[in-house]
């Protein structure tokens, strides 16, 4: 498997990070951040090899590239119906996104089929399970064979279920551990958090990603803090990085 990182960053985007987004072997994409398109036109990426996008949660800095997505589809001729999962919302959002935009459906010569996720479901086809989150809003945490990704979420078990035996987690990590309170209050994990659930769920490449503008001058005390409460290899994610596993 390969990991194209096309949003590594939070809340909105930096001069160096645009926000959540991930594609899984150019064909799978987890979350949608604004930003994200700009980053798959750097890395030479096609948008139209995309069947499936994975939405964990309906907060924008997730969910704020979809129509650019699909204006970007559009206009490059995609014929092929795209998938869009997500949680309770995501038809929704997509009818807003076009209608708010005065966009009739017309404009796009290819369909869209939502389908709503619940934590616990096995999706598309049987190749992806769900668990949830402890977020603010509703967040689905995704496993796609030896991948997993958590979307935002204060540290749970159920991340560490879900992830047994993987091979890379990308879990959230918003704040470095000496702000722990506020990354709890605010819905979120720090970098130890995170390590901690990556060593209970023993997998192999732990990817500390979510990393907000507010604490990007922290990233290297993250990245260390983490190393230092888990054992497999430890990376921070970053605008067009590629990891293959």
């Amino acid at each position: 498997m390969k990991v194209n990182v096309l949003g590594s960053g939070a809340t909105s985007p930096s001069s160096r990070r645009a926000c959540a987004s991930y594609l899984v072997d150019e064909k799978y994409l987890f979350d949608i951040g604004p930003g994200s398109y700009m980053n798959l036109m750097k890395a030479g990426l096609d948008q139209n090899m995309i069947n499936a996008v994975f939405i964990s949660h309906l907060h924008g800095d997730h969910v704020y590239d979809l129509g650019v997505f699909l204006w970007g589809m559009a206009t490059r001729e995609r014929k092929e119906k795209l998938l869009v999962y997500g949680p309770k919302g995501i038809a929704a959002l997509i009818s807003h996104v076009l209608s708010d935009a005065n966009t009739p459906v017309s404009f796009l010569k290819f369909d869209i089929e939502t389908v709503e996720v619940s934590a616990g479901d096995t999706i598309h086809g049987g190749s992806v399970q769900t668990a949830m989150g402890e977020h603010a809003a509703y967040d689905l945490i995704y496993r796609m064979g030896d991948f997993c990704y958590t979307g935002d979420t204060r540290p749970v078990l159920a991340t560490a279920t879900l992830a047994k035996g993987c091979k890379m987690l990308l879990h959230e990590s918003s704040f470095p551990a000496r702000l722990e309170k506020e990354a709890h209050t605010y819905w979120h994990s720090t970098s130890v958090d995170a390590a901690r659930i990556a060593a209970m769920a023993d997998v192999e490449n732990l990817i500390l990603v979510h990393i907000s503008p507010v604490q990007e001058v922290n990233a290297a005390e993250m990245l260390e803090e983490a190393k230092e409460n888990f054992h497999g290899r430890v990376m921070l994610a970053s605008d067009l990085a590629e990891f293959l596993f």
